[in-house]
C-alpha cells in the first residue's frame, strides 16, 4: 500500500513513541490503557460498517452478493461473472481481475466499505471506470489519472464514462483507502458462455 499507509505507519510510530516517552519519565504505562481502548475502538467501527450503509453509497442499488469478513483478502481472477457486489471488511486486500471476466452492458457498481481497505481493479480498455471514495485519507489511481483525499469524498473517472457500452463504478467507503485501477491492452470478452459454454453448464 502507498502514501495512506506509511502516512499511518508514521502515526502509529508517533504514538508508541509518546507512549515509551511517558512510561520513562513519569512512571506511567499507557500501553495498559491503550490497548483496550483500541479494541473498543475497533469493534465500534466494525459494528457501524455492517450496520449503517455509507452516505456516499447508491441507497436504491440492488447487490446481488454481500461479502463480510473481519479480515479480507480476496484476489478473483480468469472467467467469472461480473455483477453489483458489496464488500466490507475492518482490513482488506481486494484484488479483481475483469480482462477474462464476463462484463454486461451499462454500468455494475461495487460497494467496499471497512477500516482500512487497499483495492486494485484491472479492467479492458473498452471498459470505463469510475471510483468515488469517502475516507479520512484516501490515495486513488484511475487508468494514470491520481489524487488524493483528507476528510472528504474523493471522485476519479474515465473520460468516456458516460458514453461507453460498460462500466465499472467503485463506491468505497473507508478510514484508510488506497484504489488502483489499471487498463490491459485488449479489448473485454461480450460473453463467458460465448467463449466456452461449458464454463456455465
Amino acid at each position: 500500500m502507498r502514501n495512506p499507509f506509511l502516512f499511518l505507519f508514521g502515526l502509529v510510530t508517533i504514538l508508541l513513541g509518546f507512549v515509551f516517552l511517558f512510561d520513562n519519565t513519569l512512571g506511567f504505562n499507557m500501553l495498559r490503557l491503550l490497548w483496550p481502548i483500541g479494541l473498543i475502538l475497533a469493534g465500534i467501527v466494525l459494528l457501524v460498517q455492517r450496520n449503517k450503509q455509507p452516505a456516499a453509497f447508491s441507497s436504491s442499488l440492488v447487490v446481488s452478493k454481500q461479502n463480510n469478513a473481519f479480515i479480507s483478502d480476496v484476489n478473483r481472477k480468469g472467467h467469472w461473472i461480473v455483477e453489483n457486489e458489496a464488500f466490507s471488511a475492518f482490513i482488506s486486500d481486494l484484488t479483481l481481475d475483469l480482462r477474462e471476466a464476463d462484463i454486461p452492458k451499462g454500468e455494475t457498481v461495487y460497494q467496499i466499505s471497512g477500516f482500512i481497505g487497499d483495492v486494485n481493479v484491472k479492467v479492458p480498455e473498452d471498459v470505463a471506470v469510475m471510483v468515488s471514495s469517502s475516507a479520512f485519507i484516501s490515495d486513488i489511481n484511475v487508468m494514470g489519472s491520481s489524487e488524493t483525499g483528507f476528510f472528504g469524498p474523493v471522485t476519479l473517472k474515465s473520460d468516456d464514462y458516460e458514453l461507453a457500452a460498460k462500466q465499472i463504478r467503485i463506491e468505497a467507503s473507508h478510514f484508510i483507502g488506497d484504489i488502483t485501477v489499471k487498463a490491459s491492452s485488449y479489448a473485454s470478452i461480450d460473453s463467458i458462455q460465448e467463449k466456452s459454454p461449458k464454463l456455465l453448464a
